[in-house]
């Protein structure tokens, strides 16, 4: 009885308070409701704002603004309009119009620029992966940022800033994807398929995607990827930007030099570049004086490599131009070069170069690391190749490498090749180099 009672009573002052707290918070509430920051009402009163605000859903199949009609900014008026896609019952629209969010508008031009892929794909591409939210992530796949960076790749292509920088994860997704073109050629040759979009399909999957099957993998994951930045370029960016690498919303192509990011970009005429450290001509012997020349192919103790292949030659190489000609006492190996990685196989030192923070671009130098992604024509499909540039030629054209375990197996040999045709140069800087 005593339980029951003490329960009565509990529900009669409990009921009090109720009628109480009503009493005093009511014109609160009112307020929260008529006045709140409840995201329902705004996203149903809210009118489209052309800077990465979030913006209401158009009507399907809506008409686009005519032609020259500008918005607020004196940009071209976004769009808003919802196109009816077969992966997404809602429809596919896009948060800014269609209109790169101004702040960002000139670092996806240069992007463009660096990487070869027109302004309207890489704005597109950016909207699939984070719908222009620089503060996104990380996602199961541990990827963060406005475009989607693995902490490893950003290692690589970050340049040390914040991964919530968005500025930088523009410039850090235009290297990379001119990397990635670079390094899917030959699928992208073989495939049939449309460039661009095997490129992006290798930005989602991983180049061993498309190099596994021969183009876009079949991966469901992909396949909407590659839908969703369809969509969003034709419908959306390219009424904006056009379909040029470099396009600009007023409809101009920007063709201006694009500076490197740790540096001031030189003319081509000049050979001496700043990029991580100034580099102006490397050495080599020029002859076989591999240390460890006739050996069996094995682990070699002192490097970390294996003798008689292309990654200790090439070590021996840069061993000698950075003073240490002593092959038993090496400044760099497979896993001193940069802390928390090895150099690994040939096509994999452009990557550790650029964690290094030393210079990788396409402008051949005497010393330089001829550097191959596996798959590149002359290289293994699955390890890729490392060589060093022996001789430079015909204004930069061509190029004479020096290599092992190339043409010739476990043995040394030289190749002429059109400088194009080596996916990077990696160089030495010269405060590296032997004095």
């Amino acid at each position: 009885m005593d339980e029951e009672n003490n329960g009565s009573t509990g529900l009669i002052i409990a009921g009090v308070l109720v009628v109480v707290l009503a009493i005093i918070f009511a014109p609160v509430l009112v307020v929260i409701i008529i006045f709140g920051n409840n995201q329902a009402a705004q996203a149903a009163c809210t009118p489209g704002k052309p800077s990465g605000e979030t913006a209401v859903r158009g009507e399907p199949n809506s008409t686009p603004p005519p032609p020259g009609e500008k918005g607020p900014d004196g940009r071209p008026a976004p769009y808003y309009g919802v196109i009816p896609v077969d992966y997404d019952d809602k429809g596919e629209t896009s948060g800014v119009g269609g209109l790169i969010p101004q702040e960002y508008e000139q670092d996806v031009i240069d992007a463009s620029k660096v990487s070869g892929i027109p302004t309207s794909w890489i704005a597109a591409q950016i909207e699939a992966e984070s719908r222009w939210n620089a503060g996104l992530g990380p996602n199961e796949a541990n990827a963060s940022g406005l475009t989607q960076f693995t902490a490893e790749t950003w290692a690589t292509y970050g340049h040390g800033a914040s991964q919530s920088d968005g500025h930088a994860s523009i410039r850090a997704m235009g290297e990379y994807l001119r990397d990635l073109k670079k390094q899917l050629e030959p699928t992208i040759q073989s495939s049939g398929q449309d460039w661009k979009d095997v490129v992006m399909a290798g930005y989602n999957a991983g180049p061993g995607g498309p190099m596994q099957y021969g183009g876009i993998p079949p991966y469901e994951e992909t396949q909407t990827y590659i839908k969703r930045i369809h969509v969003l370029h034709d419908h959306f960016y390219k009424r904006v930007y056009g379909d040029e690498v470099g396009g600009k919303s007023d409809g101009s192509v920007d063709n201006t030099p694009v500076k490197e990011s740790s540096g001031e970009q030189k003319s081509d005429g000049d050979k001496k570049k700043d990029c991580g450290g100034n580099y102006s001509g490397g050495s080599t012997s020029g002859n076989d004086d591999y240390p460890w020349k006739g050996y069996a192919e094995g682990p070699n103790p002192i490097t970390g490599a294996y003798y008689v292949n292309c990654t200790d030659f090439s070590l021996w190489r840069l061993n000698q131009q950075v003073g240490a000609t002593d092959p038993q006492k090496p400044k760099y190996t497979n896993s001193n070069f940069v802390n928390g990685r090895v150099l690994g196989n040939g096509g994999d030192w452009a990557d550790t170069w650029r964690a290094k923070g030393w210079p990788v671009d396409n402008t051949p130098e005497v010393g330089a690391m001829a550097h191959f992604y596996a798959g590149a024509p002359g290289a293994s499909a699955t390890y890729g190749h490392i060589a060093v540039v022996k001789e430079v030629k015909d204004d930069g054209k061509t190029v004479v490498i020096e290599e092992y375990n190339a043409t010739t197996p476990h043995a040394y040999g030289t190749r002429q090749l059109p400088a194009s045709n080596i996916s990077n140069y990696l160089h030495i800087p010269d405060s590296e180099k032997k004095k």
